[in-house]
């Protein structure tokens, strides 16, 4: 069903005279914005993006949902590979839920420092994955744009 809906959203995109390159940016970055490690406001960042550079909100926002299963998966590794490489032990640390009844404003300082932490290291992994992802999905693009005008000549 998704798969569907993608495929009908890029043809609708394609017929609306977006071009190949500007329906893959809008799916790749749509897609590395579902993975952010955070709760909420991939939409809203979306929305934003999708306005600054001209993109298809619909494609940016299917593409958003269609990776927040991923979001879920990625969420704690992006927050233990951030906590390792940071030296931090905010997530580690088992006292936390007791530090919270003591001290609630000193542990959320510690998660929002987690937050901000896991969020570094998913900029840098988008920046390594960005490219190759773009490539990937204006190459399969493109091809089926051949593909398809090989078909009406036919």
């Amino acid at each position: 069903m998704l798969r569907a809906r993608l495929q009908l959203a890029v043809q609708r995109a394609g017929k609306q005279g977006l071009s190949p390159e500007k329906i893959a940016l809008s799916l790749t970055i749509g897609l590395l914005l579902g993975i952010i490690p955070l709760v909420c406001g991939s939409s809203l960042i979306c929305i934003f993006i999708g306005w600054r550079w001209h993109l298809s909100h619909p494609l940016l926002q299917l593409a958003n949902y269609a990776a927040y299963p991923l979001q879920i998966v990625l969420f704690v590794p992006f927050f233990a590979t951030a906590n390792h490489l940071f030296s931090s032990a905010t997530l580690l640390d088992p006292l936390l839920l007791q530090q919270f009844t003591n001290s609630p404003l000193q542990v959320l300082d510690r998660l929002w420092l987690a937050n901000l932490q896991a969020l570094i290291l998913w900029i840098l992994a988008s920046a390594i994955s960005l490219p190759i992802l773009y490539r990937i999905l204006l190459y399969a693009l493109k091809r089926r744009v051949t593909a398809a005008q090989r078909t009406t000549l036919s």
